[in-house]
């Protein structure tokens, strides 16, 4: 369904049927005798195992603030606080074994997964709270009256206290850690990158997945980087997922999507767009929302290359002149030339390309500054 909507190439419509699904999963749970928030929750999951999840995500951002404050204000006025009174002691202790039983079971998952001491006890104190879909399950089973009222009402404010409590947990995790707590020495800073690496935690986004971009995913992939490509064809992201490519659907272009994309953790950008005006749109962007990230573009020529720089691009390629360039030594390789005079020949002209560009930006700023003066 997504993939038609898709091919309308209308945004409006995209949402609304993405929430449409949303809705009409959790009336058909609702329909069967189960609740519509497991409904949402299974389609939630579905659309998020999907290739337009990040689109998706960033198109229900300005909306997901309001929606989970409406959810978390229904929850507390539903809760019955004199009960915390009456059975301190109960739910205290309550709160206490679920945390604690919570947190080794993670540290001991984190360890056997091969995380550090201290990786694994942050991650427990982190993961120690109990989740808000605890919320729904309780009032459910208590509306089938699989649980009396006074026991849900007693493990609602029990989930309610561990969310409150673990930012606490958690300080107090990170302060121990870092005054008891050294890594071992054998646990190099490098292996300790290598990790995120292999987690997508320091990824590559491609931005656009044509002609230039697919080739560009497949030698990163062949050297074993880790990369998320995004591209609007659907077409297109549907051919390469269906090679094994980690291709999605989403707007490049868009700040939202990107961050999606997990820009916060890229390690750089590749520019790969077909249009120009998208391309100067998104260099612009990243530059203004992630001052230090990397960006090499695609550009079209020489004075592309020169607004892109001044734009922010940490590197430009002219597609029209590395195209003219590899033609341009084949002519002159079958013409009889010598390899070491085509290729002083070619590299000459490329150098002479780029400075030239380099040279322009410098003049261009030379006489903005003189302007302002």
């Amino acid at each position: 369904v997504l993939a038609r909507i898709v091919a309308s190439q209308d945004p409006e419509v995209f949402i609304a049927v993405a929430v449409l699904l949303v809705l009409g999963v959790a009336w058909i749970m609702q329909s069967v005798g189960f609740s519509m928030a497991l409904g949402a929750f299974l389609a939630g999951v579905m659309l998020a195992e999907s290739q337009y999840r990040h689109q998706i995500e960033a198109d229900i951002l300005p909306f997901r603030g309001i929606l989970l404050g409406l959810f978390f204000m229904t929850v507390g006025m539903g809760i019955d606080f004199s009960l915390l009174w009456e059975r301190l002691g109960d739910i205290l202790l309550l709160t206490w074994g679920l945390m604690t039983i919570k947190t080794v079971v993670v540290y001991i998952l984190a360890r056997i997964a091969g995380a550090r001491h201290d990786i694994s006890l942050q991650t427990g104190a982190l993961l120690s709270q109990s989740g808000e879909f605890g919320f729904v399950l309780f009032s459910f089973a208590a509306s089938l009256g699989l649980l009396e009222t006074t026991v849900s009402d007693i493990l609602t404010l029990v989930i309610a206290l561990t969310m409150v409590l673990t930012p606490f947990v958690v300080r107090s995790t990170n302060f121990l850690l870092l005054k008891f707590y050294t890594p071992d020495a054998e646990k190099s800073e490098e292996d300790y990158t290598t990790e995120f690496i292999e987690h997508d935690q320091e990824h590559v986004i491609l931005a656009g997945f044509g002609r230039v971009g697919a080739r560009v995913g497949t030698l990163l992939g062949a050297a074993g980087v880790p990369y998320i490509a995004l591209d609007m064809r659907q077409h297109r992201v549907k051919d390469a997922r269906a090679q094994g490519f980690p291709v999605f659907f989403g707007d490049a272009s868009k700040v939202k999507v990107l961050q999606a994309a997990g820009a916060d953790r890229a390690k750089m950008i590749v520019v790969a767009l077909d249009n120009p005006a998208q391309v100067d749109r998104l260099v612009a962007q990243v530059r203004q929302y992630y001052p230090e990230m990397p960006i090499h573009a695609r550009a079209r020529d020489r004075k592309h290359c020169a607004e892109l720089i001044t734009q922010g691009a940490t590197t430009t390629v002219s597609e029209t002149l590395e195209t003219s360039l590899r033609l341009t030594e084949e002519v002159l390789l079958g013409s009889g030339v010598e390899d070491t005079v085509a290729t002083r020949v070619i590299n000459e002209f490329r150098d002479d390309y780029y400075s030239n560009v380099v040279k322009k930006v410098t003049d261009n700023k030379v006489v903005l500054g003189e302007l302002k003066h």
